[in-house]
């Protein structure tokens, strides 16, 4: 899940970001879920979309081991700080065969 920092919220909990709910318990508006098992996938990748350009956003993850029937075990809630970047592209042409 990513939220606007701007909102300082605090931080969710882990059962919150499982339900991709924020802190006050309101559905977060970028939120990507990942099935897998992770002794076959080491990494992977994420897309947000509809982030605003310049601006600071906070990732949470977590991780659990949601094997059907099993009580699911969620780790500690992991966050990275990030920033969208605007970047300027000269005009070109471009030739497509």
């Amino acid at each position: 899940m990513i939220l606007d920092e701007s909102r300082e919220l605090g931080v969710p909990s882990a059962t919150q970001l499982k339900n991709s709910l924020n802190k006050e318990n309101q559905m977060a508006k970028h939120y990507v879920k990942f099935i897998f098992d992770t002794s076959v996938v080491t990494s992977f990748n994420a897309t947000f979309n509809e982030l605003s350009l310049d601006k600071s956003y906070t990732l949470y993850f977590i991780t659990s081991n949601e094997i059907p029937f099993d009580y699911a075990t969620l780790s500690p809630v992991q966050s990275r700080a990030c920033t969208t970047k605007t970047y300027s592209m000269k005009s070109t042409n471009a030739y497509f065969l």
